[in-house]
């Protein structure tokens, strides 16, 4: 029987008439075989005439748009089949495209007007009345017979559909589901046979491959299930190494649609004869990667990717016919200009460049088409502006200066893009603005904190603050944005500051010695790291390396763009937290215990299965590592450099200075040997923690290395748990014999603690020795960070949410924080928010170490007692954790001292004053 209700585009773009190198045959050979297994009645049914195919020749930019101009012919009740195969790819300004056959490129970047824009294919589906569309893209192409562009041959691969666009598309119309050959940092490989690897598993999946049909139909959600798990096969059998080292190891195709929408029926299931009601309460399998778009996100990026209006300094981009229908500014003025181009009633106008900043483009005689040269609407920023200053030009010393924080336009002082989805188009939320300042160093007045912002990211009331600095000297002040209703922290933001007295010349702008300078101590006197690696946010999707590094005979000063977003990396590091988790608690026989890795007596692991639990582990240090240096579009330089550093003596310091809050990673476990990882393949000094004196400094205002002990002392927080006493114990012991009573301060249960955190002593060091819980968005979209807490009783939680309640004090010591319980490091994949940030940025700590996931407290014990000593004797914290590390797997096969980050110089040490160990 057939399938009347189906509609296809197929789109097979394989050849190229100005640009041959760009040619991939095999797409044609895709979009043939899809449209035939479409129309074969054997299998999905489509009526032949409601198939349409272009391939090559035909597949030009006038044909396509004809093509999709025929779309509103279908009707509601209808299913629309969209697959494009070809190269997806930007023009100079930034706007995302889908190549045809007379595509021209200039300089790399595809000329506008020869190719579909994400404007133009937004705009057709909007009108597309089909209330049931899957839209497939094989875009961004690499593999046996990959094509080039440019000199030397540098390979071309395309770009796949960029998250933005895929969330405008939802929002054409009711019932868009989305599915993209790979992921947005991957590839699609091509392979050695006659289809790609993508469009052979589609049509297999069309013919009934690999699932059961639901009541006679193919589902969605099935054969997007299909698809990734046949994918992932392939890649494995079918891509050579070379192509994966090349390329990446694997292809994971990606499903995007709004939340909580169900699947509907693509086609007939093997031709049924006979239908049955259509279940719709179905999802895609366990370990796919399905990305749930928020409506209002959705819409909101269709209105940024389709706008006819501008205020401010924005720009503005319109497609089609605006005859007789005049586009005005608020003011009443119809604007005929543009940049350098003006237009002219009664011609027919194919492109106008130029920016409208505060005006509206539009004709208002005449009959013709006006199409404006598309300028991507930036997203709203998060920025600050100190009143009557110009950007990064110092405070003045004793004088008092407004700070206004709003969303916009990127512009100000400091920009960040907002991280904030509104839950409706309509209805503006409340944010309270809290500023952070060193109080020997600033003075702060609160003078308005509530922030008000209207969707999708328009201020209608600015925080402001009053700030004075105190003495001269570069600084940084924090910014934390919450909700106002919740009180749940949204964003944070780091402002560098620099104050001089009047008389004083000004600095080299701020602005570039972010970029420029990776360490962020101003002290001549502390000697620079072997390698710094500054990660800053991009304006867009990805982020900027800063590399500055002594290498073998040279010395290397760059700044790559790597085009890897946010989401991706999030992901990565939380599967890597996960993997070393799973190490914990790996059930084993070999030690008589059900848990190996945390037994009670011993520490040392059978070395068999020390390398065989390790190996997960590898793998995704791995894929963290590829994601940030060895992304397919990743600078080939950059990928150099991350090559050249496998060459570094072992005990090198490497130094990761963060920018930006996504790169809160388990660095330890990042793991850089090429190739399969097996048992036996394994190498130990792939991990960076192994090989390396690895230091992580996120946003704060550190200060000099060297601690004084003289006259502050040490101050430990412990748990009072019996089942602990045996531990806790033997570390207040130690405590008092090294360091004398009078320097070793100890405080038991939860009561004592919660009393001295509301009037914290003077401590060099604050060592915690508890029980721990982390609450991650990640496995629960309600839970917030905020959530996490330490036990210091039985029975009793302190959260973070309860310590930014108790009234205390900046840290005046600026202790080091060491905090030894479970997870007691860990940040959620969604939120930079936990004890760490809490401690550096809001408590103003030197430094932070802590536990990345669960602890043993065998372990987490010995390598208590292990640092301290260390410490104690005036060794540096990052030489000392690199020690642990590689004594406790060189000696016991135990990788869980990896755990334990260290979040500040590695340089800190203790100076020695008056109290000696034992005095």
């Amino acid at each position: 029987m057939p399938f009347p209700h189906g509609h296809a585009l197929i789109i097979g773009v394989g050849t190229y008439q100005h640009e041959p190198r760009l040619n991939v045959p095999t797409t044609t050979a895709d979009a043939q075989a899809v449209s035939e297994v479409l129309r074969d009645p054997r299998f999905c049914g489509y009526p032949v005439e409601q198939v349409t195919l272009l391939t090559d020749g035909q597949a030009t930019r006038a044909a396509i748009l004809a093509a999709l101009d025929n779309l509103p012919h279908t009707k509601p009740t209808d299913t629309l089949l969209l697959f494009y195969s070809g190269h997806g790819h930007y023009s100079a300004d930034g706007t995302y495209h889908l190549t045809t056959h007379d595509t021209h490129l200039d300089g790399g970047k595809v000329v506008a007007s020869t190719a579909i824009s994400q404007t133009e294919l937004l705009e057709r589906l909007r009108a597309a009345p089909a209330e049931r569309v899957l839209l497939l893209f094989n875009a961004c192409h690499a593999g046996e017979v990959s094509p080039v562009l440019g000199e030397g041959d540098a390979p071309f691969t395309g770009t796949t559909l960029p998250p933005q666009t895929a969330d405008a598309l939802l929002s054409t119309g009711s019932g868009r589901i989305i599915i993209t050959a790979c992921r947005e940092q991957q590839v699609s490989f091509i392979g050695p046979g006659p289809l790609t690897l993508f469009a052979q598993a589609l049509t297999d999946g069309l013919r009934g491959q690999g699932f059961n049909g639901r009541a006679g139909f193919i589902s969605a959600y099935d054969l997007y299930t299909h698809l990734f798990f046949a994918i992932g096969e392939a890649v494995e059998r079918h891509i050579s190494p070379a192509l994966k080292q090349q390329y990446g190891d694997t292809q994971e195709p990606e499903l995007t649609v709004f939340k909580g929408v169900g699947p509907f029926a693509v086609a007939l299931y093997r031709g049924a004869s006979a239908l049955g009601d259509f279940p719709t309460d179905h999802t895609p399998a366990g370990g796919t990667v399905v990305r749930e778009v928020n409506p209002a996100r959705s819409q909101w990026a269709l209105q940024q990717a389709i706008q006819q209006t501008v205020s401010g300094t924005g720009a503005v981009g319109v497609v089609g016919n605006v005859s007789h229908s005049p586009i005005t500014t608020g003011s009443g003025h119809t604007v005929i200009q543009s940049g350098r181009d003006t237009v002219h009633a009664g011609g027919d106008v194919t492109q106008v460049g130029g920016d409208s900043s505060g005006q509206t483009v539009g004709v208002s005689t005449g009959n013709m088409t006006l199409v404006v040269k598309e300028i991507p609407a930036q997203p709203p920023h998060l920025n600050t502006r100190f009143e009557g200053l110009t950007p990064n030009q110092p405070l003045p010393v004793g004088q008092r200066v407004p700070l206004v924080v709003w969303v916009g336009t990127p512009t100000g002082q400091r920009s960040e893009r907002f991280q904030f989805t509104f839950p409706d188009d309509h209805t503006p939320v409340e944010f309270t603005v809290h500023l952070h300042a060193v109080p020997d160093a600033w003075t702060v007045r609160v003078i308005e904190p509530t922030m008000i912002v209207a969707p999708p990211g328009t201020t209608t009331q600015e925080a402001e603050f009053l700030v004075t600095a105190k003495q001269p000297g570069r600084d940084t002040l924090f910014l934390t944005v919450a909700r106002a209703d919740t009180s749940v922290t949204v964003q944070h933001l780091c402002l560098p500051v620099y104050a001089v007295r009047e008389a004083a010349a000004p600095p080299r702008p701020l602005a570039r010695e972010r970029i420029e300078v990776s360490f962020p101590l101003e002290d001549p006197t502390i000697p620079r790291r072997q390698v710094e690696i500054a990660l800053h946010p991009g304006e867009e999707e990805g982020f900027t390396v800063v590399v500055r590094a002594d290498l073998d005979g040279h010395t290397l000063w760059e700044t790559y763009r790597v085009p890897v977003s946010a989401e991706a990396i999030q992901n990565a590091a939380l599967r890597l937290r996960q993997e070393l988790e799973h190490i914990v608690f790996y059930p084993g026989k070999q030690s008589g215990g059900p848990f190996p890795f945390a037994s009670l007596d011993t520490l040392t692991v059978d070395e068999t299965l020390s390398r065989q639990t390790a190996v997960p582990l590898a793998d995704a240090g791995q894929q963290v590592w590829h994601l940030l240096f060895q992304s397919p579009r990743a600078p080939a330089e950059l990928k150099q450099f991350a090559a050249d550093l496998r060459d570094l003596p072992h005990g090198s310091s490497v130094q990761m200075v963060l920018y930006s809050q996504r790169f809160i990673i388990p660095w330890t476990l990042l793991y850089d040997q090429p190739g399969t990882i097996t048992a036996d393949t394994l190498d130990w000094a792939g991990f960076w923690g192994y090989r390396y004196r690895l230091e992580v400094i996120p946003p704060g205002n550190y200060p000099a290395l060297t601690i004084t002990d003289q006259p502050p002392g040490w101050l430990a927080l412990f748990n009072d748990d019996a089942s602990l006493r045996t531990f806790t114990a033997t570390q207040e012991q130690f405590f008092r014999t090294m360091l004398g009573s009078e320097a070793a301060h100890s405080i038991w249960g939860d009561t004592a603690v919660r009393q001295v955190l509301r009037t914290p002593e003077a401590a060099v060091l604050l060592y915690c020795y508890c029980h721990g819980t982390h609450t991650s968005g990640a496995m629960k979209a309600t839970a917030l960070a905020s959530e996490s807490a330490l036990s210091f009783s039985t029975g009793t939680q302190v959260r973070l949410a309860d310590l930014r309640r108790l009234p205390a004090a900046y840290f005046a010591q600026r202790p080091l924080v060491f905090l030894n319980a479970c997870e007691g490091a860990t940040q959620d994949a969604f939120y930079y928010d936990g004890f760490m940030p809490y401690f550096i940025e809001e408590l103003g700590a030197r430094g932070f170490i802590g536990t990345e996931v669960k602890a043993p407290v065998f372990l987490a014990h010995e390598v208590a007692l292990r640092f301290l000593e260390a410490f104690a004797a005036g060794q540096e914290v990052g030489e000392i954790l690199w020690r642990l590390r590689r004594h406790y797997l060189d000696a016991h096969h135990n990788i869980l001292a990896f755990n334990y980050s260290l979040y500040c110089p590695g340089g800190v040490r203790l100076e020695r004053g008056r109290t000696e160990p034992g005095g």
